[in-house]
């Protein structure tokens, strides 16, 4: 069964629904919790590498020092061709790492609860976001975007808020903007744990997250279908190494 390794960045943002779909279409997780004070890996110990999100910005290395080494992982998992997804935090580390830009407290302003997110041009084709309609409904929790992507990089979706929502380097790294792994018991608790910064920017938590709640299959039906296409890149990346591997 091929394996993905998880870097989950914080305590507040796990795998979610990622945790039960990745699995149950035949990748196997393995979470690494650095917060907990795990060890990063150099390089990827499995087949694939997912890095959730986190509450602390893409430079915040003096509040998180499991950044750098978690950066560096995604160097080198693109290096070795390794299916990788960045959500979030994950997808602004990427962006950073290979040189593009992320604005901390960006203009834009926040992007909380359930958002409309555009499909570009260039998504058609693409492995994972390929078979989406145009616009496509998620769950957005940021207060940073990604500014600049990478020079190499594709912005595969948009929203009316920020210009870059996803993007890809290569042909099997991606970032997102959005959670896909979010439930609805996650988001409960990040309005708990955020009633200023909410009020402050004229949101409602229980309004956000009856909107959720009302949403959850269509949600549902959006997103598992992404990770089922993770998971099959997942896979046939690994039968192409081992096939390498093989005398």
């Amino acid at each position: 069964m091929p394996r993905a390794v998880v870097i989950q960045l914080a305590g507040s943002d796990p795998p979610g629904w990622l945790g039960e779909w990745l699995p149950a279409a035949g990748l196997e997780l393995d979470v690494i919790r650095p917060y907990e004070g795990e060890p990063v890996p150099s390089t990827v110990p499995g087949d694939a590498l997912i890095v959730l999100g986190g509450e602390m910005s893409a430079y915040e290395e003096g509040r998180a020092p499991w950044l750098r080494p978690t950066r560096a992982l995604l160097s080198a998992a693109v290096a070795a061709d390794v299916p990788t997804l960045g959500v979030c935090l994950g997808a602004q580390l990427l962006a950073v790492q290979f040189g593009g830009r992320v604005q901390v407290g960006d203009p834009a302003g926040p992007e909380i609860g359930l958002c409309e997110v555009s499909m570009a041009a260039a998504a058609v084709g693409d492995h994972l976001l390929g078979t989406l309609p145009p616009r496509v409904p998620a769950i957005q929790w940021h207060y940073d975007g990604v500014a600049e992507v990478p020079l190499d990089a594709v912005v595969l979706a948009s929203s009316p808020r920020y210009a870059c929502q996803a993007f890809r380097i290569g042909d099997s790294t991606w970032g997102i903007q959005w959670h896909p792994e979010v439930t609805p018991e996650i988001a409960a608790s990040w309005a708990a744990h955020d009633p200023g910064a909410l009020g402050a920017n004229g949101l409602d938590a229980v309004a956000l997250l009856d909107a959720f709640v009302s949403r959850q299959q269509e949600l549902i039906d959006t997103w598992r279908p992404m990770a089922t296409r993770f998971a099959v890149t997942a896979a046939a990346a690994a039968q192409r190494r081992q096939h390498r591997l093989e005398p």
